[in-house]
């Protein structure tokens, strides 16, 4: 799993607050999208830490939720650039952050990386564009 440490509560929690975060202000783990297909991660559940930015650039939290039915925890998928490159930008790869100022005890995720083979050529898929009439948006890479 990956552990994050606890934040000093006064200025880490201001700034996720507002959305704004400058530069002075630790983050446990600073904006950035996974490389890969899927992210799927599951958390420590009470523990709210992780954020998604929306396509409007808001900040979301995502904390961890339970199913109400089931009683079942739920998972965080987030979306890697190459399923943005594999469909042409029609899914955006989810800029996140983590900004654990809640709680005095690490926070604890367990990522699952669904990753292309290391030689893959990845491209946006020939199906897609030629069913949309798009260009293609991105060109083609070496996943590894």
């Amino acid at each position: 799993g990956i552990r994050s440490p606890p934040l000093p509560l006064d200025s880490a929690a201001a700034a996720a607050r507002s959305g704004a975060i400058d530069r002075s202000v630790p983050l446990s783990c600073g904006e950035y999208c996974d490389y890969g297909v899927l992210t799927f991660v599951n958390q420590d559940e009470g523990m709210s830490a992780l954020q998604a930015q929306a396509r409007n650039g808001a900040w979301l939290d995502a904390p961890p939720m339970v199913d109400d039915a089931t009683g079942e925890e739920m998972l965080v998928m987030n979306v890697g650039d190459m399923l943005t490159r594999w469909t042409n930008g029609r899914y955006a790869a989810t800029p996140h952050r983590v900004i654990h100022s809640q709680s005095a005890s690490p926070r604890v995720s367990l990522p699952f990386f669904f990753e292309p083979s290391f030689d893959a050529d990845v491209a946006p898929l020939p199906e897609l564009l030629a069913r949309t009439g798009d260009p293609a948006a991105f060109a083609a890479v070496k996943y590894g």
